[in-house]
């Protein structure tokens, strides 16, 4: 599945805006940024990024997915395996 920066980018802040039930959302955002961004929240947006890009996360990914950009760096690891 190819995909490109803007509409990662825009997917991306979708699911955290509806996930995390907020307004706004800076694409720089980490865990430390957010206060929604607890263990539960994580989980959260790990199941939304898994449905929305059709994929399968390794649990050993979850622990290093703590930023946005880590975030989008590992969607794009695996999109590209596809």
């Amino acid at each position: 599945m190819a995909i490109n920066t803007n509409e990662l980018d825009v997917k991306l802040e979708e699911i955290f805006l509806r996930v995390f039930e907020i307004d706004e959302i800076n694409l720089d955002s980490s865990v430390d940024d957010l206060p929604e961004w607890d263990s539960f929240g994580h989980f959260e947006i790990i199941m939304a990024i898994e449905k929305e890009f059709n994929i399968k996360l390794e649990l050993s990914d979850f622990s290093k997915m703590t930023s946005i950009p880590k975030i989008k760096n590992k969607i794009l690891e695996y999109l590209d395996e596809q």
